[in-house]
């Protein structure tokens, strides 16, 4: 018996020794069931996949291999994101998302904070923010108020946060900021962004004291 794909994420589930759930696809045959368990284990833990057939081509291949029908590509993306899957386009993408879930707890929920140096990064990261579902909620009042002595005078604390240039000259304000917006009972998670070059390896030694104690965040250094 090979079972359906949905019966080996339904006994992964509940597998204590399984963080992360990676899966290749080249066609669904059962996706009320996939949808309905995925649905529930997303809520213990990530699960990753890799489905083929994208382009015609790719659909034709994956029907040469193993018979499968790939399926319309926008109906899967829909399915995909209904139950909580977390698609992914090759396999380094697979195995690199496994790893951040694997090293990361799962956030709370979907409010996220962002921290940049950058008032262009900022945006960037928001966009991306809200088209993958996420939220980048405005800052209570008192969070606003502690952020406020470790920016530039005038810079906003709203959220997105521009930090104005102080971080290069004192990185260990970033490690402050993330503090303050770790105790905002509104923020799930926190991504770090903006640093490109040497910037990354002047602040990556702050984010690293914060990854003990972020307990329900997501600390992201974008490289």
């Amino acid at each position: 018996y090979r079972g359906n794909l949905h019966e080996y994420i339904d006994y992964l589930k509940d597998d204590p020794d399984t963080t992360v759930i990676m899966t290749y696809l080249e066609g669904i045959s059962d996706g009320n069931n996939l949808v309905r368990v995925v649905r529930e284990t997303v809520k213990k833990k990530p699960v990753i996949a890799l489905k083929v057939g994208r382009s015609s081509a790719g659909a034709r291949a994956a029907a040469s291999h193993t018979g499968s029908l790939a399926g319309d590509d926008i109906i899967v993306d829909a399915a995909f994101r209904q139950a909580g899957i977390v698609r992914v386009s090759n396999v380094d993408e697979l195995f690199d998302m496994a790893d951040v879930f694997a090293g990361c707890p799962l956030p709370k929920g979907n409010r996220v904070a962002i921290l940049s140096e950058g008032g262009g990064d900022n945006s960037i990261a928001a966009d991306n923010a809200e088209k993958y579902g996420m939220e980048v909620p405005v800052l209570s009042k008192e969070t606003q108020e502690r952020m406020k002595p470790f920016l530039l005078e005038g810079m906003p604390a709203s959220n997105p946060i521009d930090y104005g240039g102080t971080a290069e000259e004192n990185p260990h304000m970033i490690t402050e900021c993330v503090k303050v917006c770790m105790e905002d009972d509104q923020v799930d998670g926190i991504s770090i962004t903006g640093f490109f070059g040497g910037f990354k390896d002047i602040i990556a030694p702050h984010v690293a004291e914060l990854e003990e104690r972020a307990s329900q965040d997501m600390v992201d250094l974008v490289k």
